[in-house]
């Protein structure tokens, strides 16, 4: 007998691997058994986003902050027949009988077995991996048609998928030949416009009046001919989006260009594009962008410390076919003692560089290239960093937020925010040396409150390379969820920190020794006192805060920070204006005029 045929909307759940995308399709799957069990943790990366998913798919339970419990729910046919959340470090089981077939559950967190079990048939269908298990079963075709995982307590949302042998395969490869086929006409149409030498039509005489007739732009006077296309590439961690946005929405706020977000890099990629909707901006993937069909009229980069994002192979294409080239680096400093002239290299000594018409930068970059007799400064903008304009509107309430509900534990007490570097044998980071003594401070001071915000590659270095393991990041969790004035700071936002925050301290040769000056509170900078000496790229800004060199110092300005005293005050206050060029939430407004007024210098006044 002839196979049933699957439907497309499996099709297109077995190609998903995006979990927000997977829990959209799963819910247009129809006539389908969706069991879900959780192994470990439901996940600290599990969000308001996912949970709205799981909701439309009938679920009740709000699994966020619900850690090392047991978890299982039972889909049928898009009602929801069974859901179980257990006890802390407790299992949850269950077994029943759906179109006849013999269908047993388990979730067991960390310290209970650790394992998800999803049994259809005596067949063990999940692929018993840490987070959210899914199984789905097709009533139609009377068989499995996915088995996936999804990390939700990783902030990329991994997903690991388990081979179904289904009987509709041949379908689902024809699908994808489908596929292929439209995309090697996709690539056809690409070489075609972009052949120079392609065979024109001749026009006739005749033909000349109708085509005159029927310009499109005269046609269709509603389509803005001068709509230039301007195209923002977002790099690295959703907690960049920051730094960029203010520009994006400049440009998208006016009906004279057209925006779009360029995702490039692996990782994060729902969050990321999450965030630049939020913004009213839209999203698309680099991998789904075709630089030579869109041929950007303005491409806006944002590089760290370096070019390296820019200067691999698959972006060439996207400077290449765009007609201006604008880079912001993030960096505020140098974060290493060398030369200006050395650190300006690793921005222009490459291809991006290059095609870079000009770099924004803020005000201690631009005055050291400026006093540098080898390097051009005509390429280097002095107008300020955007990423102050969400700090700006974020401590003086001009954008409204909201504090988590974990952080009114916070209430009625003076907080110290705590930041640290990246690089984790770097000389320059001081966690190693100074958490014991920090968090005995506080606890021994509830009066007080303590923000630790770590950057989120150091904690990425020290799981990677062994220092510590997803038991010590739980433990820590619970150890600052537990208490009564710890908060562990994993906000996108990190300017409600900022906001929330009475003093700061910081290692040296980072940015916050620069942007945490707008806040006008004492800020204190930590030195490695052992072998592992750290040189302030920058000595003349660090000696405006308050410095650490030692367990007894930090102590000192712990009490300091507790008596709320800030001798150093007048000495900082004048630093604000000599290494910061505006704080106004305007810097995004700035740099669209400047690249306007360039553009305009380019192309249309030659026209």
């Amino acid at each position: 007998m002839k196979n049933k045929m699957i439907q497309n909307s499996i099709v297109q759940l077995c190609a998903s691997t995006g979990i927000l995308q997977y829990l959209e399709q799963m819910n247009k799957v129809q006539g389908a058994i969706i069991i879900i069990a959780a192994k470990d943790t439901t996940g600290h990366a599990l969000d308001q986003r996912i949970m709205d998913k799981l909701k439309l798919a009938g679920l009740r339970t709000d699994l966020r902050g619900k850690h090392w419990q047991g978890y299982i729910a039972v889909i049928d046919s898009g009602k929801n027949i069974y859901e179980k959340l257990a006890e802390l470090n407790q299992s949850a089981e269950y077994g029943t009988v759906l179109g006849k077939r013999v269908i047993e559950v388990k979730s067991s967190p960390l310290n209970d077995g650790n394992e998800a079990l999803i049994y259809i048939d005596g067949i063990n269908y999940a692929v018993n991996k840490r987070g959210l298990n899914i199984v789905v079963y097709d009533r139609y075709t009377k068989q499995v048609v996915d088995s996936v995982c999804f990390d939700t307590h990783s902030k990329g949302w991994e997903h690991t998928r388990k081979p179904v042998k289904l009987d509709g395969a041949d379908q689902i490869a024809g699908e994808i030949e489908n596929c292929k086929r439209m995309l090697l006409d996709l690539k056809r149409t690409i070489n075609k416009v972009s052949n120079e030498n392609a065979k024109k039509p001749e026009i006739t005489a005749e033909n000349k009046t109708f085509k005159e007739k029927l310009q499109i732009e005269s046609i269709l006077p509603a389509i803005r001919k001068d709509k230039k296309r301007v195209r923002i590439v977002f790099w690295g961690g959703p907690y960049l989006w920051n730094a960029m946005a203010s520009v994006g929405t400049a440009f998208a706020q006016d009906d004279h260009y057209d925006v779009k977000v360029i995702l490039h890099g692996k990782g994060w990629e729902e969050e990321k594009k999450a965030r630049v909707i939020a913004d009213g901006i839209t999203p698309v993937f680099m991998d789904e962008y075709f630089a030579e069909l869109d041929q950007p009229d303005i491409l806006i980069i944002f590089p760290g410390s370096n070019m390296k994002p820019f200067v691999r192979p698959e972006f060439k294409k996207v400077l290449d076919f765009s007609k201006m080239v604008i880079a912001v680096p993030f960096t505020l400093i140098r974060t290493q003692p060398e030369k200006i002239e050395s650190f300006m290299k690793r921005f222009t000594d490459n291809y991006a560089g290059e095609k870079t018409d000009y770099f924004v930068i803020d005000r201690v970059l631009h005055n050291e290239i400026e006093k540098s007799m080898n390097l051009d400064s005509g390429k280097a903008v002095l107008i300020g960093n955007p990423k102050f304009d969400e700090l700006y509107n974020t401590v003086n309430g001009i954008k409204e937020v909201e504090f988590p509900d974990s952080w009114k534990k916070l209430e009625k007490k003076r907080v110290l925010l705590w930041t640290t570097d990246h690089v984790y044998t770097s000389p320059n980071v001081t966690f190693d040396l100074y958490v014991k003594t920090i968090l005995e401070y506080f606890s021994h001071h509830q009066e007080l409150g303590l923000i630790f915000r770590p950057h989120p590659i150091y904690i990425v270095e020290l799981l990677g390379n062994g220092i510590w393991n997803e038991r010590d990041m739980k433990v820590l969790h619970e150890f600052f969820d537990s208490s009564d004035n710890l908060i562990w700071d994993e906000e996108p936002e990190y300017a409600l920190a900022y906001k929330r925050a009475d003093a700061v301290l910081s290692d040296m040769n980072c940015g916050i020794c620069v942007s945490s000056l707008v806040l006008d509170k004492p800020i204190g900078i930590l030195h490695r006192f052992d072998e592992n000496e750290c040189i302030p790229a920058h000595p003349e800004i660090i000696e405006k805060h308050y410095n650490i060199s030692g367990l007894e110092e930090c102590t000192e300005f712990l009490d300091m920070f507790a008596q709320e005293q800030d001798p150093g005050n007048e000495m900082r206050k004048c630093a604000i204006n000599e290494y910061i060029a505006h704080y106004d939430g305007k810097n995004g407004e700035r740099i669209k005029q400047f690249i306007e007024q360039k553009y305009s210098e380019k192309y249309e006044e030659q026209q």
